[in-house]
């Protein structure tokens, strides 16, 4: 059988077992007789590079949308070296792996050249095949799609009706393919394949002890490698545990911030000689470190696709401790091949730690768990076989070949067309970039006349997000007011949030900031004409001369560029914002309106953020300071008041949220206020602004009668903070009541879609995250369908898991024996709130 492999990325150069796993099948069909060709990018070696059975052909891009002409040039060069390659080589079938930032176009092509495709997905990417850069831009050319349909294939270039056939999918773990279902794609027939290693690969040794820890993967917070650090700091200083060490393996370069902060961690706890970085190690050297080891961590704080590294521990012989997420679920049983821990549960994590170091006898019976488990379900051997089994059928019943097809197999003419077209597209590219240095030009020119001498005075804050993140830049005002109390405070904000800082003591001025979204923001270059306007008239609406300038707005977003574009068109003497460090020109071209501030960091936390601009103002908080906003029930109407001090059992707050494109479906928040009035005799406290009126009167009306209370509409930031303290537990969605909880020291139960950051470092462990972790999440509010998927993944039962979770650790504390005893109360009982 002739088989054509396309991955984006191939080994020697990788990112993850994504690429390494492709890398052993090849291998594998190649020693049982087949004849393979290997299809990648130019990743790795920057220039194309043929070395038979590899073809490092293949432009590879990241960015989320790059501009069109680059689209364009990458597609024809893509699709040109895949028909090619299919003309030489004639096979049988393609198999694609990772697609991610090439062309999902060249599964259509094989289709349309009657090759049938497989895909075995180790991700999502075909879940979000949406998402795929040419198809992009053909959506939104939709209105040119005919004459494109009549210009393009001339030169054998392919303008596709959707991003690629979805039959021919094999998934790595059914949880890949739930994810799938859920984004509306039909893959009930395709079959799951679990990956495998091979099990005389590793010798097999026996490890005295779990105190040798060991982490292979990526050092990225998502990883979690936090929460195992900060467990190892607490088995010392709380239980006198010294002897645990922890290996770290794997590339620091990703986001050496974040490894800093590990080491900032580790050096808190006194434990910097007991964790050791490796970096980058090569993949026939993790041998080593797994037989060296005892206790092997999987800390995932995200959903993970699958988690192949656990089943090299578990053949290796190894202990595997790891977050049941995703689908690493489908690898760890709890208690038969490895124990689980709770994502981002340093403490739980500690308690596992110390249960095995404690129990040789569960050790050993872990142990042969593993064994056991790698010799049936995940032998990479069975794997082979059922791939193989599953080409060799869609070979066989694919009707017509390629030759058959009445397409011309010489390739001569279809490729030099092609690359007649290439010339078009270096002209279109050369326009596009002579026109972005005039523009940048012109930038510069403006950002040489545009100070005046400061007065140290009086400084703004341009706030142009919406209630998130004045809730959360709250604290931070009151430290800088604090910090200078001779300087007046003026805040630009949003319209509809004046009522959250009017009257507030700290802040000396409110006004208006009127911030608008164009459609295709992220593409332009001098920001949006009303932008200028409000920045231009901006200072006759202040009542004094401005010193500094400083735009809160620290994401990637129209309310980032916002800021960033008012701050150009003010005349002050100091402007402090984030600024990118991106590689694309027209990215990096309102960083010239920025003087001052922090680089952005992706992922970022939002308290980081803030901790980050703040200092380069002089202002640094301690992480206490993030919890201490006054509250206090008298700030509330006596009727509110009333409802929550009268409350039989515990109050819950529900907060729907106002924006319908980015907010979990009231339908499942009216379900979860149900499930608490009847399971738990719950007094619900509807809570919302005044952009939330029509969800929340919606939600009121959906829920049953009882003891419900709807409080929505204009409310101060003191009111706010006063209606959350007397929760047993918030539910919000996404920052804004997230943020607020934490500030008002509540557990809360966040329910994240398209504008919600992975990491929010807020509430001291006391909050949770609920969200369906895509590749395109979080977005900015710019989602790529009809509405945000990513909180259409959220089902009502994983809400109750996380609502049941946070309350029984409010009772608990850490005294709560395990999760397995919290469990087995009553179904009825919810320990009541014992904080007003």
């Amino acid at each position: 059988m002739k088989v054509l492999v396309v991955s984006n990325i191939y080994p020697p150069y990788f990112v993850g077992g994504y690429e390494l796993g492709c890398c052993n099948l090849v291998e594998a069909l190649i020693e049982r007789g087949h004849e393979v060709r290997v299809l990648t990018s130019t990743y790795g070696v920057n220039r194309e590079l043929v070395q038979p059975p590899i073809y490092r052909l293949l432009r590879i891009d990241f960015d989320r949308l790059p501009s069109f002409p680059k689209v364009v040039r990458k597609e024809a060069a893509n699709q040109r070296h895949f028909r090619r390659l299919c003309v030489e080589f004639v096979p049988d079938i393609v198999f694609c792996w990772n697609m991610s930032n090439i062309s999902l176009s060249i599964a259509a092509i094989a289709g349309d050249l009657k090759i049938p495709v497989r895909y075995y997905l180790f991700d999502n990417w075909l879940a979000t095949c949406e998402l795929d850069q040419w198809f992009q831009y053909c959506r939104l050319l939709a209105p040119l799609r005919p004459l494109l349909k009549v210009l393009l294939p001339r030169l054998r270039f392919l303008v596709p009706e959707a991003p690629c056939p979805l039959d021919g999918a094999i998934f790595a773990s059914s949880y890949l393919k739930e994810v799938a279902h859920l984004m509306g794609k039909e893959i009930t027939a395709a079959p799951v394949v679990h990956w495998g290693v091979p099990v005389p690969a590793l010798p097999e040794v026996t490890h005295s002890s779990p105190a040798s820890m060991l982490y292979v993967g990526q050092v990225v917070p998502l990883k979690g490698v936090h929460t195992v650090v900060e467990a190892v700091g607490i088995l010392k200083e709380e239980h006198g545990v010294s002897s645990i060490s922890l290996t770290v393996v794997g590339d620091t370069g990703f986001d050496p911030e974040y490894v800093r902060h590990l080491e900032k961690l580790a050096e808190r706890y006194g434990i910097s000689d007991r964790v050791r970085f490796t970096g980058k190690v090569a993949p026939q050297e993790v041998g080593g470190y797994l037989n060296s080891h005892g206790l092997f961590v999987f800390p995932s704080a995200w959903d993970e696709p699958f988690g192949i590294s656990q089943v090299e521990a578990m053949a290796a012989g190894m202990i595997v401790l790891g977050t049941a997420t995703g689908g690493s679920a489908e690898i760890i049983k709890d208690g038969v091949n490895g124990l689980h821990f709770e994502r981002e549960d340093c403490r739980d994590c500690a308690r596992q730690i110390l249960r095995l170091l404690e129990d040789p006898e569960l050790c050993r019976r872990l142990t042969a768990g593993g064994r056991a488990s790698v010799a049936g379900d995940f032998n990479f051997s069975r794997v082979v076989n059922d791939l193989e089994r599953l080409l060799e059928d869609s070979r066989r019943t694919t009707t017509g070949r390629m030759a058959g097809s009445g397409r011309s197999t010489t390739g001569t003419a279809p490729v030099t067309k092609a690359e007649a077209g290439d010339l078009v597209q270096c002209a279109t590219i050369t326009f596009h970039k002579v026109l972005s240095t005039l523009i940048l030009a012109c930038v510069r020119l403006r950002r040489k006349g545009a100070s005046e001498p400061a007065a140290a005075g009086i400084t703004l804050f341009i706030t142009p997000g919406d209630a998130s993140d004045l809730i959360l830049a709250l604290p931070f005002l009151r430290g800088y007011a604090e910090r200078f109390p001779d300087r007046k405070l003026i805040v630009a904000v949003r319209p509809e949030v004046v009522p959250l800082v009017a009257g507030l003591p700290i802040i000396d001025e409110v006004i208006p900031f009127p911030v608008t979204a164009p459609a295709g923001w992220q593409r332009m270059t001098r920001g949006h004409l009303s932008w200028w306007c409000y920045g231009m008239r901006l200072p006759a609406l202040l009542s004094g001369k401005v010193g500094t300038a400083v735009s809160l707005g620290w994401r990637k977003d129209a309310a980032g560029a916002a800021g960033a574009t008012v701050l150009a068109a003010l005349k002050v003497g100091r402007k402090i914002g984030f600024r990118d460090a991106g590689d694309g020109l027209g990215r990096q071209v309102l960083d010239f309106f920025v003087a001052d501030g922090p680089v952005r960091r992706y992922p970022w936390s939002g308290v980081a953020a803030m901790n980050a601009l703040f200092a380069s103002l002089g202002v640094t908080l301690d992480s206490d300071c993030l919890t201490a906003v006054p509250t206090g029930m008298d700030t509330l109407p006596d009727e509110v008041a009333e409802f929550v001090r009268s409350a039989p059992g515990p109050v819950v707050v529900i907060a729907p949220g106002g924006d319908s494109l980015c907010c979990w479906p009231v339908e499942r928040h009216a379900e979860i206020g149900q499930w608490l009035q009847t399971e738990y005799g719950a007094s619900l406290l509807i809570l919302g602004l005044e952009f939330d009126l029509r969800r929340c009167h919606e939600l009121h009306r959906q829920l049953p009668a009882g003891r419900k209370f709807l409080l929505a509409g204009p409310m101060s930031a003191d009111e706010l903070f006063a209606a959350l303290s007397g929760a047993s537990v918030v539910i919000g969605n996404d920052n804004c009541f997230f943020y607020a909880a934490a500030l008002a020291g509540r557990p809360a139960v966040g329910i994240f879609g398209p504008t919600s950051n992975d990491r929010l470092e807020l509430g001291g462990g006391r909050q949770q995250i609920v969200r369906t972790f895509l590749p395109c999440s979080p977005c900015g509010c710019d989602c790529l369908y009809d509405r945000p998927r990513c909180l259409d993944g959220v089902d009502t039962e994983r809400v109750k898991r996380a609502v049941r979770g946070r309350i029984f650790a409010e009772h608990y504390g850490d005294t709560l024996p395990s999760r397995k005893e919290a469990g087995s109360a009553e179904p009825g009982y919810m320990p009541p709130c014992t904080e007003n």
